[in-house]
């Protein structure tokens, strides 16, 4: 359920849009095109070429991909901002991307920063920060292997 003042904190949004491109594996390469992390942004919109490749861990450690997504669908995924925004009442997935085949894959993402919410019920568990010094934060070499960035930035 969405809160009250969740409407009125929509126009405090700030968007951030990205075409990214990862080069089809050569021989003997790697598979791996972008290591498991998870968006620090609010929200992340992804729009990929048909060309497979984002995986999700699931809460068992396995890794699944999106099979049967067609040129017109998208993939919606909550960041860390959002985790904290509402509490840790909405969760943050692990992701990756893998490239197999020869083609390149494309993707289209739209990342989103907005505040937080909390209640009574759903006491405090994250102070208030700075989203853009969270990123600086992240961007450190010592913060990005961390398990969660967010709680180990701004966790109560």
């Amino acid at each position: 359920m969405v809160s009250e003042n969740t409407t009125s904190r929509m126009g405090s949004a700030n968007y951030l849009c990205r075409v990214m491109k990862y080069r089809e594996p050569e021989i003997g390469e790697k598979k791996m095109a972008f290591v498991p992390h998870i968006d620090k942004s609010f929200m992340s919109t992804i729009h990929q070429n048909n060309v497979a490749g984002l995986e999700i861990k699931a809460k068992d450690g396995e890794w699944f991909g999106l099979p049967g997504l067609t040129f017109s669908s998208v993939v919606v995924m909550a960041g860390d901002a959002i985790m904290a925004w509402t509490n840790d009442r909405i969760k943050s997935p692990i992701h990756r991307v893998t490239m197999e085949g020869s083609e390149a894959r494309y993707t289209l993402a739209q990342f989103s920063v907005m505040e937080k919410d909390m209640g009574e019920d759903h006491p405090l568990r994250y102070k208030p920060f700075d989203h853009l010094k969270f990123l600086d934060f992240f961007s450190q070499e010592e913060n990005r292997m961390l398990e969660s960035p967010i709680h180990t930035y701004c966790g109560v």
